[in-house]
This record gives structure tokens, C-alpha cells and sequence, in this order.
């Protein structure tokens, strides 16, 4: 374990290193996220201008859901977005032969070997809107609840991440998977909303089929006592489903991967 994490701060410290490099480019990717977030709170500002509530939903609520969805993006991006985004091209160009034949894990390597430093710097501006949002809520948390929460999150990563490099594995068999940065777009904008306003039918679906539900309405759910405290565990269950179906799905990729050099 020691020396797994001792790789992954080396890996972070060299993609620091390499996004640094090109500052510009960095402080206009910030700005770019934290646009998107000013115009995410300008139309749920419009939305709510015309009801009090959706599907059970405040305005505040939404906008607490929304800081929650910023940092989660940012966390994940920030970790191993960009490392599962380009396993497509390292097959494609057989840059995966050399990996398998490394020292190391090869789901764990291929995660994180390429990580988005900047894009770290996007969850302030979520925090700040996670603040402003529980200071409007007149509700009481306690230490239990943030720890639920934070949990559930972590879960949520997890799950968002077990999804994401399931679909870049596919990449084995098709070589050419250029649409998976539009997939990641895909999978995450669900996150972005209350699962349970879409009906019943699609929250099903999103909370037991392809459970993104439970990426951040689910544990935000709890955290604002909308279901019980209990629901947590699934998360749980689902993160550790999930990852273990990536790790499986993975070898058996592999057992179907043909080498470059063969």
C-alpha cells in the first residue's frame, strides 16, 4: 500500500509538473469552470423564479447539489479523467504492451498516470456555493451528518470511476473509442440534477440499473434528512459492486487484448 501511494504522488507530481508548463492554458481552464458554474447558478436563479420547489426541491437545495456536483467533478478530474481518457490511444498505438510488462498494477497505473492538477482549483468556487447554500437552509447538521456525506461521496467517486474506465475498456476490443470524452460528459451530467425529479421510472433506473443516483443525490438525500441514514450503505455497496466489476472486467479484457508486437 505504502508503495502504491508513494507512485501516485509521484505520478500527480510529474503531471504538476507538465500542466505548469503552460500557465495560460491553466488559468483559462479555471476561468472556463468557474463560468460554467456562474451560469449553472444564473438559470437555477431563472428556474426558481417561478415555483418554490421541484419535485420537492428548493432552490437552495439544488444550488447545495450543485457546489456538491462541482467538487465531485473536479475531484475526479483532477485524479484520473484524463488518465482512463487516454487508454483508447495507448492501445491503439501499443503503448499498452509496455505498461502490462511494468512493475505495477495496470488498472491502478492507467488511472492515475496522467492527472489534471488544475482542475482542483475549480472546487473553491463549489465550496463557496456549498456555504452560502447551508447558511439559507434552515436546517441543523450535525458531526454524523458531514460524515454520511462525505462517505457517500467518496462512494460516489468510486462508482463514477468504475463506470467511466469500464467504458474506456471497451477500447480492447473496438481499438478506436474517440467519443469517450463525450461519454464522460454523458455519464456526468445526470449528477447534476436531483435524480428523483425525472419520475419514477428514470430515477429506478438511475439508482439500481446504472446507478449515478447514487453518485450525489443519494447522499445528499441523506444529508438533508430526506431518507434514511441507512441509505448510505448503498453507496457502499454499490462503489464496492462497481469497482470490483472494473477490476474483473478489466482481466478479461486483457485475456482478449492482442499485443502490437505479436
Amino acid at each position: 500500500m505504502r508503495r502504491y501511494f508513494k507512485i501516485f504522488i509521484a505520478l500527480i507530481s510529474i503531471s504538476s509538473k507538465r500542466y505548469l508548463e503552460n500557465r495560460a492554458n491553466v488559468f483559462m481552464r479555471v476561468s472556463g469552470g468557474i463560468f460554467s458554474l456562474i451560469v449553472s447558478i444564473y438559470f437555477i436563479e431563472i428556474i426558481f423564479s417561478f415555483t418554490s420547489n421541484i419535485g420537492g426541491w428548493t432552490k437552495y437545495e439544488v444550488l447545495l447539489l450543485t457546489g456538491l456536483f462541482r467538487i465531485i467533478t473536479s475531484v475526479f478530474m483532477f485524479l484520473c479523467q484524463r488518465g482512463i481518457y487516454d487508454i483508447p490511444e495507448l492501445i491503439k498505438g501499443g503503448y499498452l504492451d509496455l505498461i502490462l510488462v511494468s512493475p505495477v498494477n495496470s488498472q491502478f497505473y492507467l488511472s492515475f498516470r496522467r492527472s489534471k492538477p488544475y482542475e482542483i482549483l475549480s472546487a473553491p468556487a463549489g465550496i463557496f456555493l456549498i456555504i452560502y447554500s447551508l447558511s439559507k437552509l434552515n436546517l441543523t447538521f450535525s458531526i454524523l451528518d458531514f460524515l454520511l456525506l462525505f462517505i457517500g461521496l467518496l462512494m460516489g467517486i468510486i462508482i463514477l470511476y468504475s463506470i467511466y474506465f469500464m467504458l474506456a475498456t471497451i477500447a480492447i476490443w473496438l481499438i478506436q473509442v474517440s467519443a469517450l470524452s463525450n461519454l464522460y460528459h454523458i455519464i456526468v451530467q445526470p449528477l447534476s440534477i436531483p435524480t428523483d425529479i425525472l419520475g419514477k421510472g428514470v430515477s429506478f433506473v438511475l439508482t439500481f440499473i446504472i446507478p449515478l443516483g447514487v453518485v450525489l443525490t443519494v447522499p445528499l438525500q441523506v444529508f438533508l434528512h430526506k431518507i434514511s441514514a441507512s441509505s448510505v450503505f448503498i453507496s457502499v455497496i454499490f462503489a464496492v459492486l462497481f469497482l470490483y466489476l472494473s477490476t474483473r472486467f478489466w482481466k478479461f479484457a486483457l485475456r482478449h487484448y492482442t499485443s502490437a508486437s505479436s
